[in-house]
């Protein structure tokens, strides 16, 4: 008898822990009743615990010049490209408001055919990143102030230019290679609002400040960058657990050559059913510039998966 006891009090005790523990997970990412989902598009306020992975695949075309025999430009066509990305990382809630994290990022974009290769080449970026994020309650929104820091190495595979200066010094006189190193610092703000338990907005607003060393020098520019981005959640409506989100980013260059004005519109479906897990994918329209003179516009699918704790 005392053993039937004994395991009906730890089964009540695991019963009620349950709900504490999806309340605890739920208020990480939570207001009034909504659990954001995240997007690619807008940062989020919320200081959470989380280990998250990011996928990214895409393919589009860039306007680039054309050249005669002689190296010379004579006209311009699109020229098509893949891309690909990853991202991994780790964050943990220190206080209430309060966390910080970081992880490893990677991206890649290349010409897919021989005349893409020759005038895109590719573009491979392998950095770190960082980041911080302090936040509270006020009134009917949850706002944060946010800081971004990425630094890493890009090599440029600029077929081109090697041949270009072939042409005009003789062979051996070019490289294809060009390797810079990028530091970005991106301070911000960020605010989250649930007008609905099944409804939620999320708005970010960022100044990003870019450093490249290149083998000629260095320099610096800088942009705003602002991220709008709406979820739903089915599942507090209906049996289905289903969030759907739409988002809209822009990135303004403010001084630097080098820095792309970017646009992004996306749609996605994120799983719902547990609090501690998100698993969904957003796709992308996104125009931007490769380089300073590809023009470039292209679809993205991005995978996004997380985890609570």
């Amino acid at each position: 008898m005392r053993n039937w006891i004994l395991a009906g009090v730890a089964c009540g005790a695991i019963t009620a822990g349950a709900p504490g523990r999806t309340q605890a997970l739920d208020s990480q990412r939570g207001l009034d009743g909504h659990v954001f989902q995240p997007s690619f598009l807008a940062r989020t306020p919320f200081a959470v615990t989380s280990f998250d992975v990011g996928l990214i695949y895409g393919v589009g075309d860039a306007t680039g010049p054309t050249y005669n025999i002689f190296g010379e430009v004579d006209g311009e066509r699109l020229y098509s490209f893949a891309a690909m990305g990853q991202s991994f990382a780790y964050e943990r809630k220190i206080t209430e408001g309060i966390s910080a994290g970081g992880g490893l990022t990677t991206t890649l974009y290349s010409g897919t055919d021989s005349p893409s290769a020759l005038v895109i080449g590719a573009d491979v970026t392998i950095g770190v990143f960082g980041r911080a994020t302090a936040g509270r309650r006020l009134g009917p929104i949850h706002a944060a102030l946010t800081l971004d820091v990425a630094y890493g190495p890009r090599l440029g595979i600029l077929v081109i230019d090697a041949v270009k200066d072939a042409l005009a010094n003789g062979v051996g006189s070019g490289s294809a290679l060009a390797l810079d190193k990028v530091l970005t610092l991106q301070p911000g703000a960020a605010v989250a609002w649930a007008p609905l338990p099944a409804l939620g907005v999320t708005a970010s607003l960022d100044y990003q400040w870019v450093a490249l060393d290149q083998e000629g020098g260095s320099s610096h520019g800088s942009a705003l960058g602002l991220g709008i981005v709406a979820d739903y959640d089915f599942g507090k409506v209906t049996q289905v657990p289903l969030g759907l989100l739409a988002g809209v980013h822009w990135v303004e260059p403010l001084d630097g050559d080098y820095i792309s004005r970017v646009q992004d519109y996306s749609v996605g479906g994120f799983y719902t059913a547990k609090p501690e897990l998100v698993l969904g994918a957003e796709i992308v329209w996104r125009e931007f510039a490769i380089r300073p003179d590809l023009d470039s516009s292209g679809s993205f699918a991005q995978i996004k998966a997380n985890y609570y704790w």
